[in-house]
């Protein structure tokens, strides 16, 4: 993540429902909520237009 800082990103590593370390709930964790909670997270940020 520093690597990429340095050259100007903004880098936001959110650990998404139902991967790597965090709960497993019974249902929630599909492809389309995550999307869904990722376009929320960036609102909250308040970064809008396109991310990478």
């Amino acid at each position: 993540m520093a690597a990429l800082a340095v050259h100007g990103y903004c880098v936001i590593a959110p650990d998404l429902r139902g991967t790597g370390a965090s709960d497993r709930p019974p249902s929630g964790y599909d492809k389309d909520t995550q999307a869904e909670d990722m376009r929320e997270l960036l609102a909250q940020l308040g970064i809008h237009g396109a991310v990478r």
